[in-house]
């Protein structure tokens, strides 16, 4: 099955659509999908009310197939209306010869996912909420599930000239990275795309590299340093 046909698959197994604003990874077989937590398809009846949102994740969601996943999470008492569901899929590997260069492993969507926990732990609402890993009934990690941050990216307000809000912005970024860093924890990716200005006033940093090396806290601060720039005053 060719990448966009395993995609379209599985999202049509889940009855779900890709967001506008989508983060994360499109390349390879891991793409990154909204999953509405209301009925599955149109005229199903309603699922239950959620419950207390969980302020980390604390299970494994074993799943046969996309359809079963927003049951699932509803059932484990989320209140959030969307979700992200980021995931790669085994058995949709591309063909021989399909001139895909990398394909994002599922190791690697295991680690970002448990940096995302790591992260979360120390500065909460600067990281999207992660919910849970998700396994197949094999036990095969193939993607995790985490909080849609709904809002603009730094890039966006930078283009529309909003720059005194860009500002604002970065200066919790410049904060969010430091409480990072004084835990030994660097995020890796830091640019304009990777920052949120969420509709609910928080600015949330998303999408950390998944195996950071020693020079990507250095890199953090050559990322911060070159954002700066962007948002600096003409000079008169």
């Amino acid at each position: 099955m060719s990448r966009p046909a395993a995609a379209a698959t599985l999202a049509a197994e889940a009855g779900i659509t890709d967001g506008a604003g989508k983060r994360g990874w499109t390349g390879g077989i891991a793409r990154t999908v909204r999953l509405p937590l209301g009925p599955l398809r149109r005229g199903a009846p309603p699922l239950p009310a959620a419950g207390p949102r969980r302020s980390i994740h604390v299970t494994e969601i074993v799943i046969a197939d996309g359809a079963e996943l927003a049951t699932r999470l509803r059932a484990e008492g989320l209140d959030t209306d969307e979700i992200v569901f980021k995931y790669h899929w085994p058995r949709y590997a591309p063909p021989p010869g399909a001139g895909i260069r990398s394909i994002v492993k599922s190791d690697q969507l295991r680690a970002q996912f448990d940096r995302l926990v790591a992260m979360h732990a120390i500065v909460q609402a600067s990281i999207p909420l992660p919910v849970a890993p998700v396994l197949s009934p094999e036990r095969e990690f193939v993607g995790y599930v985490l909080e849609y941050v709904e809002g603009v990216t730094l890039r966006e307000l930078i283009s529309d000239g909003m720059l005194d809000e860009a500002r604002r912005r970065f200066e919790v970024v410049r904060q969010t990275v430091g409480k990072l860093h004084a835990r030994s924890v660097a995020h890796g990716d830091i640019n304009t795309s990777n920052v949120i200005a969420a509709d609910d006033g928080r600015t949330v940093l998303v999408d950390p590299v998944p195996f950071p090396k020693r020079a990507t806290f250095l890199q953090d601060e050559l990322c911060l340093a070159g954002i700066e720039r962007k948002l600096a005053p003409p000079s008169t």
